[in-house]
């Protein structure tokens, strides 16, 4: 329903018109071609401060010059809708993480004449986005991230110093040097029931001349994340003593 309609009860049409703007919970400002700031809400004034008399730039990057690769200067120039990723600096000095979307608005004779930029911040996700990233790689045992097709789409920093630089390749044939599936796959067992095992097994480092050990867990997910510690499991079989690199 078109929100200037009749049909809506007139309250609610002056509510949507007079005070919406400052109650939505997003950064809004509305800036013209030369990017000056027309009218900012309030969220946007928590986060970056005073806007009247500023250009965009300068409010949301400190900046004293057009930002390149300017979202908004191509809307004025083509009219179309945009999201993007942004990094400017708060009211506060400190690095603001934002998503914004960027919209015309078009005058009487179909020129876009202003642009409205909505915004929110994601600042605290990007900050703990970073302290995940850092366990991941500092996190003393192997990690990695595997897809359906057994590929390792990410792996931590102490696996690629064991194991090499092998993202795209298949895990058996990076941990076991094997060339086809392990038999009673761990990983595709968990794939196709969600539930986390804890198998342990073999596998040979990039410079080892005999197999190393460790223990798997196997959470469920889009992919499936494997944790090993090296040295630390017992064999997977008492009597396993002699060892190939392509079988188990």
């Amino acid at each position: 329903m078109n929100p200037a309609s009749k049909d809506l009860p007139l309250e609610v049409r002056n509510w949507i018109g007079r005070q919406l703007f400052d109650h939505v919970p997003n950064n809004i400002v509305v800036i013209d071609r030369q990017f000056r700031i027309v009218v900012a809400n309030h969220n946007f004034e928590e986060v970056f401060g005073e806007p009247r008399g500023r250009y965009c730039y300068q409010a949301y990057k400190k900046r004293n010059s057009p930002c390149e690769n300017c979202m908004a200067a191509r809307t004025f120039e083509d009219g179309k809708v945009r999201i993007n990723d942004e990094v400017g600096t708060d009211r506060h000095g400190r690095p603001a993480h934002y998503v914004v979307h960027i919209a015309p608005v078009y005058d009487e004779v179909g020129q876009v004449s202003y642009v409205i930029e909505m915004s929110y911040d994601v600042t605290e996700t990007k900050s703990l986005q970073k302290e995940y990233n850092i366990l991941f790689e500092r996190v003393p045992c192997y990690v990695a991230v595997i897809n359906r097709d057994l590929r390792i789409v990410r792996a931590n920093e102490l696996l690629r110093q064991t194991f090499g630089e092998r993202t795209g390749e298949h895990c058996y044939e990076v941990y076991k040097h094997r060339s086809e599936r392990c038999p009673d796959c761990p990983a595709l067992k968990t794939f196709a029931d969600a539930v986390p095992t804890r198998p342990s097994t073999w596998g040979w480092t990039r410079t080892a001349n005999r197999p190393s050990t460790w223990c798997q867990r196997l959470p469920w997910g889009a992919a499936v994340a494997s944790s090993a510690t090296s040295s630390r499991c017992p064999p997977t079989s008492p009597n396993s003593r002699s060892w190939s690199r392509s079988g188990w």
